[in-house]
């Protein structure tokens, strides 16, 4: 197996490179399906949600595309600084160990770039619309919107298999539901196999490093629609605390809010929060809940990213800030954004601090952040 660290990583895309859609079927276009109107500049054009067609590519790993022998890796499908992660070796004396990156990383390409592999061949163009990190916030902001446009193609008439990491975990099946039949995907190993067919069909994140297309608010309409709620009905003001305390005891984090029980009783009890916890809730429950909130609180992480499908203007309150991802949603969404800091003042980043990610907080300030934002009692 070949080592990330030396393969050819392509992180653009030319015209030339990318085939007519005549070659999928019913519709000719230059290279690209545009599913919205164009709204970013040209010169900016990757935040535009787009259907690419890649001929002579192949699927494998934990989501990797091949051509020849390089992996694709645009900005149009990935994060840079996931790409940053996925293909360089981590510097010594740096926060995150080198040889678990390396491990990490060599688990991702997989199968991809081995002669003896396993080759899944299609006589029809194959979709793929994931990466390898299958954490509850990359699959909201990255791979679900590449399902929506998947969605949208369907709607054309454009059908295509999903080639599917058989390592993608069983929720995620369920937002892939929305979107995607189950007789119409292709799972393979990614450790012994790879899909192939005469082109891969990619669609776009509909944003670039977090920017995001006007059309993301689309698309979370659409997912709320397609899992039955009613997108049309009123907020109904509901004052959501997300919590993490279940998922801990039963799962591996690098960060907590080690006094998280306190905080969460403090809201529900004296300040009439709900408290959720979505890891046990229906697909369903989950969104009509964050359809009609007023205010989500909770620690930093992929839950609260679930402010997409609150209303504009509700809202968000973070203990911790672990990067930027949150504040660029609460701005592109319209809502007001404050974080709690930990109590010894040091923000737990996943860069500077992957390992070292729990924490206190201060009750107290928490409380005085909601009463601020007028959701107190």
């Amino acid at each position: 197996m070949s080592s990330p660290a030396i393969l050819e990583v392509q992180r653009t895309l030319t015209s030339a490179e990318v085939a007519c859609l005549e070659d999928v079927g019913r519709l000719s276009h230059v290279h690209h399906l545009s599913m919205y109107p164009a709204w970013a500049p040209s010169d900016n054009s990757i935040h535009e949600p787009r259907i690419y067609v890649l001929p002579g590519a192949e699927v494998g790993g934990r989501g990797l595309i091949r051509r020849g022998q390089a992996v694709l890796a645009p900005p149009e499908f990935w994060p840079t600084g996931f790409t940053d992660r996925l293909f360089t070796p981590a510097p010594a004396g740096g926060a995150e160990d080198p040889a678990e990156l390396a491990v990490w990383q060599t688990s991702c390409v997989g199968a991809l770039f081995d002669d003896d592999a396993h080759v899944i061949s299609l006589d029809v163009p194959v979709a793929t619309a994931v990466n390898p990190s299958f954490v509850y916030g990359h699959v909201l902001l990255e791979m679900l919107p590449r399902l929506h446009l998947l969605g949208l193609a369907r709607a054309l008439g454009l059908t295509f298999p999903l080639a599917l990491p058989s390592t993608a975990p069983d929720w995620f099946h369920g937002l892939l539901r929305l979107y995607v039949p189950p007789t119409d995907v292709v799972s393979f190993d990614p450790a012994a196999e790879r899909v192939t067919g005469p082109s891969v069909v990619a669609p776009s994140m509909m944003h670039f490093n977090y920017v995001f297309h006007p059309a993301f608010m689309a698309m979370a309409a659409d997912v709320k629609a397609r899992a039955g709620v009613d997108v049309t009905a009123p907020p109904s003001g509901r004052r959501l605390y997300l919590s993490r305390c279940r998922f801990r005891e039963t799962s591996w984090s690098w960060h907590g809010v080690e006094n998280e029980h306190e905080i969460e009783a403090l809201l529900r009890d004296e300040h009439g929060f709900e408290v959720l916890y979505p890891e046990e809730m229906s697909l369903a429950e989950q969104l009509s809940a964050y359809h009609g909130a007023a205010m989500l609180v909770g620690e930093s992480g992929s839950q609260m990213h679930n402010s997409l499908f609150a209303p504009r203007g509700a809202a968000v309150v973070v203990m911790n800030e672990n990067n930027e991802i949150q504040r660029m949603i609460c701005e592109f969404m319209g809502q007001p954004f404050v974080v709690v800091p930990p109590e010894d003042g040091i923000l737990r980043r996943y860069d500077t601090h992957p390992y070292e990610g729990y924490f206190r907080v201060d009750a107290e300030a928490v409380v005085r952040a909601v009463v601020g934002l007028g959701a107190g009692d």
